[in-house]
């Protein structure tokens, strides 16, 4: 039998000579050989407890946070924009499309514009605000583009305040499902002329704000100007208040329809929420100790793959909390700031066992 002092180092041991195996292999191996009490439960602690492991092997869950809904009061208090491309070169020289959608009305405007440069997105969010209104405020990923100073500058000259989601965690935009419908009706027009995919964006723009959205059950240029729309018949939808002849200003009409469209929206997030059940929602205190999850890249003329590299990278601390499942973490050597990053992004710390016998 092992005596109990020597468990942690033994087990070290067989675990990095074993090339790094799992709980259970390493169990079943030392098994062979010697016995103690509680022999998995002390196998299964220093295991999960390598650094290493924890860096480079996929979670045995990944982590999730409650759904949070973004619901704007009214429409333009919050744009949300996203690029899409690079794209084949098409008619004028552009590569790449820039989509704007008002999160509480679903309206969206598509710009197919020469490059991604920080430069052409402010010229276009001034065409934004001429031809539909000024936003308050601006949701976007953390791409460099959106995050560089010359954008943030712009933006507060145009006064709309930018914000921007939870880094490498785009999911929390909701333009991002305004992209999918745009790849998918760019692929059934254009998959066997791709070039040409510039002359179909005007007729894609139109379908989006013209059909009906599933959440409002009204289409986004109804929500957004409280007028019908014509794009098949006259018959869209009958509990649009604006069409009906009841002696009400259109600013009270107005207001009825985006409450309408608010109570529809909450109506229909709250279904998904309900749907949505992890079996135990992740939460973190503040001085947690977490792993990142990284994004490298492949580099062939470094010689190197993704495929490689660390999934995981760390420790770090959690030094804010926001809204419970967006947390801000520091560098537990450094103390300097890392980022804001959503919990699916992280993973738990174990903090290795046999640091204090070896």
């Amino acid at each position: 039998m092992l005596p109990q002092n020597l468990v942690n180092k033994f087990v070290w041991e067989c675990h990095l000579l074993l090339g790094h195996v799992g709980a259970n292999k390493v169990s079943e191996t030392v098994r062979r050989i010697v016995f103690w009490p509680c022999m998995q439960k002390d196998v299964t602690k220093v295991v999960t407890s390598c650094l290493a492991c924890q860096k480079v092997k996929h979670p045995p869950e990944y982590l999730r946070g409650e759904l949070k809904l973004i619901l704007p009061t009214r429409p333009l208090q919050l744009l949300s924009v996203d690029l899409y491309g690079p794209l084949p070169k098409s008619k004028g020289g552009v590569h790449y499309i820039l989509v704007a959608m008002d999160i509480l009305t679903k309206n969206t405007k598509l710009y197919a514009i020469f490059n991604a440069a920080t430069p052409t997105l402010v010229v276009k969010m001034k065409s934004f605000i001429e031809e539909v209104g000024r936003p308050e405020a601006v949701l976007s990923d953390n791409c460099t583009q959106f995050t560089s100073n010359v954008l943030q500058q712009g933006m507060l000259k145009l006064r709309v305040v930018p914000t921007t989601t939870s880094v490498r965690y785009p999911q929390s935009n909701p333009v991002e499902r305004c992209m999918h419908t745009l790849g998918t009706t760019l692929r059934t027009y254009c998959n066997n002329s791709q070039q040409k995919w510039r002359d179909f964006l005007p007729l894609v723009e139109v379908v989006m704000n013209h059909t009906v959205h599933v959440s409002t059950s009204l289409t986004p240029f109804e929500a957004l100007t409280n007028y019908r729309s014509m794009l098949l018949d006259s018959r869209s939808i009958p509990q649009l208040p604006s069409m009906r002849d009841n002696g009400v200003s259109r600013e009270e009409m107005q207001k009825e329809v985006q409450e309408l469209v608010r109570a529809r929206l909450y109506s229909a997030a709250e279904e998904h929420k309900s749907k949505f059940k992890p079996s135990k929602l992740s939460r973190f205190e503040l001085g947690s100790l977490v792993l990142l999850k990284t994004n490298p890249i492949s580099q062939l003329w470094a010689n190197v793959t993704r495929k490689l590299f660390n999934l995981y990278e760390g420790p770090y601390e959690v030094c804010e909390v926001h809204k419970e499942n967006c947390y801000g973490l520091r560098d537990c050597v450094t103390k300097g700031y890392v980022g804001r990053y959503n919990v699916a992004s992280l993973r738990r710390y174990c903090k290795h066992v046999v640091e204090a016998v070896i």
